[in-house]
């Protein structure tokens, strides 16, 4: 898991990195550090980005992955664009699934009935376990 470390700042935007980090459940306020979960990414993209935009360049910030220390801000920038794109292939994925579902409703939902499958297109993003994440990413990667 990924992991976000940093030390108090006199930034003016400390005090609204505290508060937007406090909405995430790997939140440890004893010592600044987030874990970021793969549902962080997907769900929560707007504060994790803003908690990110404003502690990379934070004396002391630094990011952990599998016990891996990366401290330089070129590199921890390099990582977040890498996060970023995650996050914007999903949103891709599911503005597609969305267009296509919503262009051929009719359609596709005959033709799931027909098969005598159950067939929803409705997606509640915030209910989503850890392996539905997962079956979603590995959808998207497969329509590429």
């Amino acid at each position: 898991m990924l992991r976000l470390t940093f030390k108090k700042s006199k930034s003016k935007y400390f005090p609204a990195v505290l508060k937007l980090a406090i909405k995430f459940e790997g939140f440890n306020k004893k010592n600044n550090t987030l874990k970021i979960s793969k549902r962080d990414i997907y769900l929560k993209w707007d504060d994790l980005n803003l908690i990110f935009h404003y502690t990379l360049k934070w004396k002391g910030t630094e990011l952990n992955y599998r016990g891996i220390t990366i401290n330089s801000y070129a590199d921890m920038k390099r990582i977040f664009y890498e996060i970023q794109r995650l996050h914007s292939d999903f949103i891709n994925y599911i503005t597609a699934r969305i267009m296509i579902d919503y262009r051929e409703a009719p359609a596709i939902t005959e033709q799931y009935k027909k098969h005598g499958e159950i067939y929803t297109d409705k997606i509640n993003l915030d209910k989503l376990t850890e392996n539905e994440i997962n079956e979603l990413i590995e959808r998207m990667r497969k329509i590429k």
